[in-house]
């Protein structure tokens, strides 16, 4: 998953248009926040 972010900033500061850069920042967020969901979850489901 780490990885998949380094990957991804790499090739933001490669986009030349703005909106291309908006949209991948956007598309690294939602993976953080699902990553950091996903793992929030799991960690609730092991304190049952």
């Amino acid at each position: 998953m780490v990885h998949l972010h380094k990957e991804s900033i790499k090739l933001l500061g490669q986009g030349k248009s703005e909106f291309y850069r908006l949209r991948l920042w956007m598309t690294v967020s939602l993976l953080w926040f699902l990553d950091i969901g996903s793992s929030a979850v799991s960690r609730f489901h092991s304190s049952f």
